[in-house]
């Protein structure tokens, strides 16, 4: 994904209990795109996905734009 859309990739790593040492969670990747960027990749992604997952991408896009507007 980033190859393809740029964005950070970096790694997570595992959280394990106290006493028997036991992996709580693995090791992950995470990939990271903010802003344009990130807009620009929902849309990309937008006619590929479920109307569940469109309806997520236009509410996010929708609280985004209000947290980018500043008033005049």
């Amino acid at each position: 994904m980033a190859a393809l859309f740029g964005g950070h990739v970096f790694r997570l790593n595992a959280i394990r209990s106290g006493y028997d040492k036991r992996y709580i969670s693995r090791g992950a990747w995470r990939w990271l795109a903010c802003g344009a960027r990130a807009r620009g990749i929902l849309l990309t992604l937008y006619g590929m996905l479920s109307d569940k997952r469109r309806e997520q991408i236009r509410k996010t896009l929708d609280a985004t734009e209000i947290k980018v507007m500043r008033p005049s």
